[in-house]
């Protein structure tokens, strides 16, 4: 019986340390579920820097004169959108919302914390993007969320089926097993989980730091582009992702009130327009396809310029009914942003060149909800 006493005293002490220890984790020493990264990218590029340093935290946010908990009179602004908003290609200050955050402090005297959603596989669509960032916008409770997006729901594959609870089931999302739910329930266990994890991301992300990865993969592209059949237009019947994309808008909306913070909506600037010259016809890189892609069996095709750009018109011509209709700011890039090589360096991804114009078309809209806070 002694035996068994002491295994029970030890376990019970043994617990309790633990215990403590993840009380004084969670006031003091916040882990998040999944490690943070930290990369220098190098790309001869034109029209942006050849040395980037490219990091997020554990929640996938890029910041940039963030005070984090310590936030006295600042104001805290979190954008979520495409390839413009997520680029591997710029630095968190040389991204259009950086410097946004940058021209408004000095414009208002205000110290801005702002920050972005880093790049992921489905970034470019609406509802998925959303369901990563209303995690982000409870953890960090922003004063204002500015969403872009756009481009990518318009190349929605032709065998889509809207789904008007698909919220829910990329919520449920896929289940990650037992080690996963107990690193969800214990900051301790992702403190061990993510030094793991992060030894795995270094040898992951080792290929990015090789010189002008993102160029060659830009260039690999753009080549793949040229090789696809061209369709004159993309067909849309019963199923069309406009849907999808108004329900996004109606999910950050609504995260925003519920959250208690401000939300502008904005048109995803791009180079698609039906006049376009040689070189900037040369940047195209996303393609479209008929079926849901799969990573080496797939076939796509280019669409023509001006069929994305009455897509484009079309879905943003109802994002701006709904917003005016619901009291959401929305403010309309496309078109606005000059459609050259100068300020592109893909259909949507923009140069350091780029990055300042939409900085300075969305200067006045942001300023004024920021005053008015």
């Amino acid at each position: 019986m002694k035996w068994f006493k002491l295994v029970f005293l030890g376990g019970c002490t043994g617990a309790s340390i633990f215990l403590l220890l993840e009380i004084i984790a969670r006031i003091f020493f916040s882990v998040a579920m999944e490690p943070g990264v930290k990369l220098t990218l190098r790309n001869e590029i034109p029209g942006i820097s050849s040395n980037v340093r490219y990091s997020f935290d554990g929640y996938r946010l890029r910041k940039t004169n963030w005070l984090d908990d310590n936030r006295d009179d600042s104001v805290r602004v979190i954008c979520f959108g495409g390839n413009a908003t997520t680029t591997v290609f710029q630095t968190a200050e040389d991204a259009w919302w950086g410097k946004l955050g940058n021209m408004i402090s000095i414009k208002t005297g205000k110290n801005i914390e702002i920050g972005a959603i880093a790049k992921t596989s489905n970034s470019q669509l609406i509802l998925p993007s959303f369901v990563n960032a209303e995690k982000i916008i409870e953890r960090y409770e922003p004063d204002l969320i500015i969403c872009c997006y756009g481009f990518g729901d318009t190349l929605r594959h032709r065998d889509y089926v809207y789904n008007s609870d698909r919220i829910n089931v990329l919520r449920e999302g896929v289940p990650r097993g037992l080690k996963y739910s107990i690193a969800k329930a214990s900051h301790l266990m992702r403190l061990m989980r993510n030094k793991k994890t992060t030894l795995h991301l270094k040898e992951v992300w080792k290929p990015l730091n090789v010189p002008n990865y993102h160029r060659d993969l830009l260039f690999r592209d753009r080549l793949y582009y040229k090789s696809c059949p061209e369709l004159d237009y993309i067909k849309r019947e019963d199923h069309d992702p406009l849907n999808e994309f108004v329900d996004g808008i109606k999910a950050f909306s609504k995260s925003a009130t519920k959250n208690g913070c401000k939300l502008l909506v904005v048109g995803e600037p791009s180079i698609h327009s039906p006049n376009l010259g040689k070189d900037e016809l040369s940047l195209m890189t996303s393609v479209y396809f008929s079926t849901q892609p799969v990573p080496g069996k797939s076939s796509g095709h280019r669409v023509r310029p001006e069929a994305i750009a009455l897509e484009l018109k079309r879905f943003y011509k109802e994002a701006s009914n709904y917003c005016g209709q619901n009291g959401i700011e929305w403010v309309n890039l496309y078109g606005r942003i000059p459609q050259t090589v100068e300020h592109f360096l893909s259909e949507t991804d923009v140069t350091d060149l780029g990055a300042s114009e939409m900085a300075d078309k969305l200067m006045p809209s942001v300023t004024n909800i920021i005053n008015g806070l």
